[in-house]
């Protein structure tokens, strides 16, 4: 039987809700994601931000890391890996600072712990070339891609969009086959209230390369 592993916060269903997430972010916290068979998790840990106001000022201003506390030091997003013990508590992995400049959206963790796969930023959704990032079993960074590595940038500006975001789709994690399936938007109005169709773009989480991309290596050989 196959086994797949969806997205808690699958972006798909934040089109639903993209005036409010789009344009108005919560600075962000410390959260867990569980493996769904609870066996792994990731604690996230964000960059800490003095406030919205201090974070796009800084940005405006090229100061970097923007919105930070004066005199913090380190102060960048990372995660944390944990793996359950024999006695039922968890046990550190891994500790990586993540590609995210603050923290990332959603996170998937695969059951067997080889693989987290991070999608979006705070503040922002379906910018960046980070929109999509799989790290392997030591934290170690496999890939990173931007809207354009999966999607034509024809449909690209049909999606969904808000002040801040562009809306893409959703993914889950395929366990048996260690691919993590994308699912991006193939028709849509344009409209947030649209409700748009979807189809699958695969990518291999053992080195990140997509299924299209593999099929263009074959036929080079």
């Amino acid at each position: 039987m196959r086994k797949e592993l969806f997205a808690k916060a699958a972006l798909f269903i934040l089109l639903s809700a993209a005036p409010t997430l789009g344009d108005s972010w919560p600075i962000p916290e410390p959260k867990k994601i569980y493996s769904e068979n609870k066996q792994y998790y990731i604690e996230i840990i964000p960059r800490k931000l003095e406030s919205q106001l201090k974070f796009f000022s800084d940005k405006s201003k090229g100061i970097e890391p923007a919105g930070s506390p004066n005199g913090l030091k380190d102060n960048y997003c990372k995660g944390i890996f944990y793996k359950r013990n024999g006695s039922g508590g968890y046990a550190k992995v891994w500790e990586q600072r993540l590609s995210n400049e603050v923290s990332p959206v959603a996170v998937l963790v695969s059951n067997g712990g080889k693989y987290v796969v991070t999608f979006d930023n705070w503040h922002t959704i379906g910018y960046g070339d980070n929109v999509v990032a799989i790290y392997g079993p030591s934290g170690q960074l496999i890939r990173k891609m931007s809207l354009t590595d999966f999607m034509p940038e024809s449909m690209i500006m049909k999606l969904p969009r808000s002040v801040s975001s562009v809306y893409w789709g959703g993914e889950r994690i395929d366990e048996e086959n260690e691919q993590l399936v994308l699912l991006v938007v193939s028709k849509t109005t344009g409209s947030i209230d649209d409700k748009p169709k979807y189809k699958e773009q695969r990518v291999d989480l053992r080195n990140g390369e997509l299924e299209r991309e593999k099929r263009i290596a074959s036929i080079i050989r």
